[in-house]
C-alpha cells in the first residue's frame, strides 16, 4: 500500500494560520466594541440625573451585594482585604446563561467601598445602589458587576493628609488589582474573562471599567498607567492625576494602542475644590498626541466634593461605556 505524504508546505501554512489565530485572540489592541454615536455620547453626559433614577426599586428589581475576601502583600506582610460586590438583579437566573462586564469602583481618601455599593450588614439602600438599579432597570446600561475593593491594606493606614494615600493608591494599581483581585473575580463570576489567567484577563479589556472618586480618581489614573491592557474604560471623579501627562502617553504607545482602543469619561462637581488641578490634567493630556476630544470625554457636574455629585458624574460616564 502506498502512503501519500503530505508536503511540508501545508505543515508551515497551517502553523502560520494557527498561530496568527492564537495571537489575534490574545490581542490588545483590536477594537470589537462598535464606535457610538458622539452627538449620542455628549448627550449621555450633559444630561443630569433626576429624581426617578435615585428613588429606592422594589426588591426583586435591586440588584444585591455581597462580601468577598481576598489576600494580599504589603511591605512582606500578608492581608486579608475585604471588598464589596454589587450583582444586578438578573444575575441569579442568568450567570450561567451570559457573560457581565465588569466595573471596578474606588472610594477616596478616608472612604471605603460602602460608600458606593452600602453596608451589607444593615441591608439599606445606598443612593450609588438605586442610581445603577435604576440605570439597568431602564434599559439605559446593560447589567454590569460592580467590584469596590479599597486601596488600603487594612484602615490603620489612614492619615490625616489624602497625599499619604498616593502610594497606596499607585501600589494597588501595579499590583494588587491584576495580581490578586481580578483573578477571584473572573474565576467567581460570570464574567468575559473565563478564568482569573492573565492573557485571559487581558483579552477581555473591552469589558472591564475603572473609575473612582477623589483619591479614587488619582487611583484610575494609575490603573491607566499601569493596567491599560486590562482596561477599557475609566471614570476618574474629582481627583487629578499625579503623574506626568507624557507618562500616559507613553502607556498608550507602549502597548501600540490605536486612539479608539480606550475611553476616559473624567468630570467633577462646579464647586468642588478639586476643579482646577482636574481641569489641568485635562488639558496637558489633550497636549499629548494619543488623547483627543473622541478618548478623552471632560464635563462639569453640579454639586461639589460630595455623593450627590458623583452618584450624578457615575450616572452621566455610565452610559457611554461597554
Amino acid at each position: 500500500m502506498k502512503r501519500t505524504l503530505v508536503p511540508i508546505s501545508i505543515f508551515i501554512m497551517l502553523f502560520v494560520v494557527i498561530g496568527i489565530a492564537f495571537f489575534n485572540n490574545l490581542s490588545i489592541t483590536s477594537s470589537k466594541e462598535p464606535v457610538k454615536n458622539q452627538n449620542l455620547i455628549e448627550d449621555r453626559l450633559n444630561n443630569a440625573i433626576s429624581e426617578k433614577h435615585k428613588k429606592t426599586l422594589s426588591r426583586e428589581r435591586m440588584g444585591s451585594v455581597e462580601q468577598i475576601t481576598y489576600q494580599t502583600t504589603f511591605e512582606k506582610r500578608e492581608y486579608e482585604k475585604k471588598a464589596l460586590v454589587y450583582l444586578p438583579a438578573e444575575y441569579k437566573k442568568t450567570k450561567n446563561k451570559k457573560r457581565y462586564d465588569v466595573l471596578y469602583l474606588m472610594h477616596g481618601w478616608n472612604m471605603g467601598p460602602e460608600d458606593f455599593l452600602g453596608d451589607v450588614d444593615k441591608n439599606q439602600p445606598i443612593l450609588w445602589c438605586s442610581m445603577i438599579d435604576n440605570l439597568i432597570d431602564s434599559g439605559k446600561i446593560d447589567p454590569v458587576i460592580v467590584v469596590a475593593p479599597s486601596y488600603y491594606p487594612n484602615r490603620s493606614m489612614i492619615t490625616g493628609n489624602w497625599n499619604d494615600d498616593i502610594p497606596l493608591n499607585e501600589r494597588f494599581a501595579k499590583t494588587e488589582l491584576i495580581t490578586d483581585l481580578m483573578p477571584l473575580i473572573a474565576n467567581r463570576y460570570h464574567t468575559y474573562a473565563k478564568n482569573g489567567n492573565q492573557n485571559e484577563l487581558k483579552r477581555a479589556r473591552n469589558h472591564h471599567a475603572f473609575g473612582g472618586f477623589s483619591m479614587g480618581s488619582a487611583t484610575s489614573w494609575f490603573v491607566f498607567q499601569h493596567d491599560l491592557e486590562y482596561f477599557r474604560y475609566f471614570m476618574p471623579m474629582a481627583g487629578p492625576n499625579y503623574s506626568d501627562s507624557s507618562v500616559m502617553n507613553h502607556a498608550v504607545e507602549k502597548l501600540g494602542l490605536d486612539t479608539q482602543d480606550f475611553l476616559i469619561s473624567a468630570s467633577v462637581g462646579e464647586s468642588d475644590g478639586t476643579k482646577t488641578s482636574m481641569e489641568r490634567t485635562i488639558a496637558e493630556l489633550n497636549d499629548e498626541a494619543s488623547f483627543n476630544n473622541t478618548n478623552l470625554k471632560y464635563f462639569v457636574a453640579k454639586g461639589g466634593h460630595d455623593e450627590e455629585s458623583f452618584v450624578d458624574q457615575s450616572f452621566r460616564s455610565l452610559q457611554i461605556f461597554f
